[in-house]
């Protein structure tokens, strides 16, 4: 894995995904096709856009989604924050 991905631009971003679809036991694995991630890109920009405190609300509507990116603690660093406290209070609830 380290050898075919030394020149790879984001080797981490495909590590779990390739141990398992690899693993002796990969057919006990369902694959689910579809994206888990909440991603925002803006049309033409290499990169997606960074969440921050005003997105809040708007990750908090993504209800089919596990995921999200990106965050940035250098752009914002309450936006993580606030996303464990609500989620903290959702599991008392639970």
């Amino acid at each position: 894995y380290i050898k075919f991905h030394k020149y790879s631009l984001l080797p981490d971003e495909m590590f779990f995904q390739t141990i398992i679809m690899n693993s002796q036991r990969q057919e006990s694995h369902r694959v689910i096709k579809s994206n888990l991630t909440y991603t925002r890109w803006i049309e033409g920009e290499p990169s997606p856009v960074v969440f921050t405190s005003t997105d809040f609300n708007e990750l908090m509507n993504q209800s089919d989604k596990l995921f999200a990116r990106k965050f940035d603690v250098k752009v914002d660093d309450k936006i993580l924050k606030l996303i464990d406290d609500r989620l903290s209070k959702e599991c008392e609830y639970a």
